[in-house]
């Protein structure tokens, strides 16, 4: 679910019963990982067996061994809270346009992986900072400390575009502003 989830985020979790998840709803449900100890996994509900609901991660190519039953069922995910964002929870794609976005998610992947030419226009404007000599969005950079760690955002029209963690170098930014922003240190584009 890395696709849909970052590592860190927080997922506000619905105790609901198991006749009231649908397909395309994203669960948190426990199984048995390979050491013996109990883990918990989120997935998306993609259909139903005689043995329960039949999951699978949006990044997955296949459905998982373990289907969701009632008694490893610990509740339905509704929202997300992204860490250092002080908006409120978004909401997580359920029911057909949950499918739909996975189906979205899974074929941008495969794109990606396959037909990297169509990307090569993309990349070569990124590395030549044409557009970063274009075009000037209005960005300003917020600091504050998130679980004592020092994170960086920045932010064009009230909307988070990239954060920067320095004490991990850790980088993110969304499309296309990664055609104007790099990480600190480097000099592409600015």
């Amino acid at each position: 679910m890395a696709s849909v989830f970052s590592q860190g985020d927080g997922l506000v979790i619905e105790k609901v019963p198991l006749a009231f998840v649908r397909r395309g709803d994203v669960v948190v449900y426990r199984v048995v990982a390979s050491i013996g100890e109990l883990e918990d996994r989120v997935h998306r509900i993609i259909g139903v067996s005689p043995d329960g609901l039949v999951a699978k991660g949006d990044d997955n190519f296949r459905p998982d061994g373990t289907p969701v039953t009632e008694e490893n069922l610990v509740g339905r995910v509704t929202h997300v809270e992204i860490p250092g964002e002080v908006s409120k929870p978004r909401a997580v794609a359920s029911g057909r346009r949950g499918l739909a976005l996975a189906a979205w998610l899974r074929l941008r992947s495969r794109l990606r992986a396959r037909v990297g030419i169509l990307f090569a226009p993309y990349r070569w404007l990124r590395r030549s900072g044409l557009a970063s000599r274009a075009w000037h969005p209005t960005i300003s950079k917020v600091t504050f400390s998130a679980g004592g760690e020092l994170v960086v955002k920045y932010v064009n029209e009230g909307r988070t575009i990239a954060r920067w963690w320095p004490s991990s170098r850790r980088f993110e930014c969304r499309k296309p502003f990664d055609l104007v922003l790099s990480p600190p240190g480097k000099s592409e584009p600015n």
